[in-house]
């Protein structure tokens, strides 16, 4: 207890000192207080994992009452995730928000409000009471907000912070319902007291509070169709915020969908079936809607939505797995789910930072725009390249692990289930490969048009390879990423102790690890083999070319003799066969100039795309609203007689409400008398 109130202590500290100091110490003390803070949780999580119980009470008094503060399994594992992009995300950001020092009052705010994300983020890992769990989801989800609208001058700012705020809060008001429903059918606040009187079969709440729950968090996930906050807040944030949005803050959403599996009430194979197949739609949509996005960072945002749906389908696997009381299925998909949740806060963090360090030497994100960088920025080029491997399950790379396990999840499934859950594992298998192509796609075109060829617009002079103290974090990132890839066996052992607390029965939990352990470790055998035999034949390579002479000569242009940037691939003729194949699933507008004459001076060619989701199930009806509200605009007419007159009518209406039974009273008796 002492070495979690020290933690939260020394971020309260640095919300108190932050204000006060010069912009440069301001970001110092934000680094320093994250770091400490995250180190202590990193510990208090790792003694929890190696067997130790963090169990005690807080009296906060009315109206909490007690409040449990648990570290369990699974809170330990989403601590140390957090932490881990947390503490990389400000060190980048330090760097980051240098362009930043001639404005210390939004420093001050952004600095302040990344304090108390983490503050936020570790009490909703620890709290087990719901008042206390919904009250530091709200800090987070405030603090978040602080952190996307730090450029709040530019309209699309604003309008993404709001579009976040809306939709974050129409989650926490459904995650509150649930919550109230399952706690006053249990007569507890306490978590762990409801989940077991669901157990024990105590009380009957039936399936519906959880379904409200899910899509409750679901909205904080980025589950399809309730998706569509993140590809306006992740580009209109700080790429060092971007990172870690996506790397954990929707992650939450996962977990508090994880933390309710166990008060589900009902079939357990329909509840899998369904968030299968929602998560295998999201992980579709998300990656075919990312292809023809020519915003790197709006791209990334699409990727963090297909990423979310491959967790889920490890979430699905893991109820059907428990419904079929199929223990291998459960463990393969409740593991794969974890370790993609570790994997997908890596590579997605270090793919945002790479595009924050595009972004403050090109000053544009645009991707039609760039190219050539690999020449300016090597270091850069190269770390975007292999989190790009890696977020398309590529081995030896962490993604092919946890999507590995996803995969044996269903093959499991397909030869010890029922013909009708085979054909679904076997559509879900064809779901996931399609993501895997798509995504390779998708990133070939965003690393070929950004990193190789020559520029397609200007270029500033000064354009070089960022700071060495902001490659630390992502080259730390990085090494974990080959880590898990060469090493897997220890993380899957790390992401099973929080699976198999969801899994209700088993007695012998090494006797189902072990073919999962034994076949990561061959896989794990067979990259290390990969790596040696490519480092041997280059370093052969290296030895038979050392006294060879570099010559350089003009390439064979083909007859043309005044090759331009015009003549390279842009990013939309890169992906046009996709894009006329998918058109009718895709919100896409195409405009083009006519040409006239032989020689014409200019033309014009414009491509629009829009998430058609979006465009449905959220402008559609704000346009309704809108139309609606119309109606009442003629009380702002701008005359003040009628504005007093509305107080008035206003007044008299909180008087008549207040004492209508005196008003009553007195008309009913006038009544009488008359």
């Amino acid at each position: 207890m002492s070495l979690i109130a020290l933690a939260f202590l020394i971020s309260l500290c640095g919300l108190l000192l932050i204000p006060f100091l010069p912009v440069k110490f301001k970001k110092l003390i934000a680094v320093i207080a994250v770091l400490s803070s995250g180190a202590i949780h990193i510990f208090n999580a790792a003694k929890v994992l190696s067997g130790e119980i963090i169990d005690f009470t807080l009296n906060a008094g009315f109206p909490f009452g007690d409040i449990p503060v648990r570290i369990d399994n699974l809170s330990a594992f989403f601590m140390i995730v957090v932490t881990f992009t947390l503490s990389t995300g400000v060190v980048y950001g330090y760097h980051y928000m240098s362009k930043y020092d001639d404005e210390p009052e939004k420093q001050s705010v952004h600095w302040c409000s990344f304090l108390l994300l983490q503050a936020g983020m570790m009490s909703v890992c620890m709290m087990q009471n719901i008042l206390g769990f919904l009250i530091s989801w709200e800090i987070m989800t405030v603090a978040a907000f602080f952190l996307v609208i730090y450029d709040y001058e530019t309209p699309n700012t604003i309008r993404a912070g709001l579009n976040y705020f809306v939709q974050s809060h129409i989650g926490v008001l459904l995650i509150i319902i649930g919550f109230i429903w399952t706690a006053s059918a249990a007569g507890s606040f306490d978590l762990a007291v409801i989940i077991a009187a669901v157990k024990n079969n105590s009380i009957t709440i039936g399936p519906w509070p959880f379904m409200i729950l899910f899509t409750g968090f679901a909205f904080k996930a980025g589950f399809v169709p309730l998706h569509t906050w993140l590809p306006w807040a992740h580009p209109a944030a700080p790429s060092h915020v971007s990172g870690v949005m996506s790397g954990v803050i929707i992650k939450m959403g996962i977990y508090g969908i994880f933390r309710i599996l166990p008060v589900y009430q009902g079939d357990m194979l329909q509840i899998g079936r369904l968030i299968l197949i929602i998560s295998a739609t999201t992980a579709l949509y998300g990656v075919m809607v990312a292809i023809i996005q020519h915003n790197l960072k709006r791209l990334l945002a699409y990727h963090s939505v297909e990423n979310i749906g491959i967790i889920g389908m490890g979430i699905g696997l893991g109820a059907i797995g428990t419904g079929m009381s199929n223990n291998a299925v459960a463990l393969a998909g409740y593991c794969g789910a974890l370790l993609h949740t570790l994997n997908h806060s890596l590579f997605k963090s270090l793919l945002f930072f790479t595009a924050g360090s595009v972004y403050r030497k090109t000053h544009t994100l645009n991707i039609e725009e760039l190219g050539g960088l690999a020449k300016k920025m090597p270091y850069t080029a190269a770390l975007f390249l292999i989190a790009a491997l890696a977020i398309t399950g590529l081995p030896p790379f962490n993604g092919f692990i946890s999507e590995f396990l996803i995969y044996s999840s269903m093959y499991t499934g397909m030869t010890t289930g029922d013909l009708s859950f085979a054909m679904i594992f076997l559509c879900c298998i064809f779901a996931l490969v399609m993501v895997g192509g798509l995504a390779f796609l998708c990133f070939t075109k965003a690393f070929g048009i950004v990193f190789l060829g020559t520029p397609r617009h200007h270029i500033p002079e000064n354009c070089a390879e960022v700071e060495r103290w902001c490659l630390v974090p992502q080259f730390a990132i990085l090494a974990m990423i080959l880590l898990i890839g060469f090493f897997p066996v220890p993380f899957i052992k790390l992401v099973s102790k929080p699976a198999l607390t969801l899994i209700p029965g088993i007695k012998n939990p090494a006797e189902i690890l072990a073919p999962i352990s034994s076949t990561m470790f061959s896989v794990s055998t067979g990259a290390i083999m990969i790596a040696v035999i490519c480092g041997a034949v280059y370093a052969v390579k290296l030895f038979v070319t050392r006294k060879a002479v570099d010559r350089t000569s003009p390439t064979w242009g083909c007859g043309y003799t005044g090759a331009g940037p015009r003549l390279q691939y842009t990013a939309t003729s890169f992906v046009k066969s996709y894009t006329e194949i998918a058109s009718p699933l895709l919100r896409i507008k195409t405009t083009m100039s006519a040409i006239k004459g032989l020689f014409p001076d200019k033309g014009e060619f414009h491509v629009r795309t829009y998430d058609k989701l979006e465009e449905k199930l959220i402008d559609s009806n704000l346009n309704r609203v809108g139309n609606f509200m119309t109606l009442f605009a003629f009380l702002q007419n701008g005359l003040i007689q009628y504005y007093i007159l509305y107080g008035v009518f206003f007044i008299i209406a909180v008087m008549g409400f207040t004492f209508r039974k005196s008003i009553i009273s007195f008309i009913i008796s006038f009544l009488a008398l008359g």
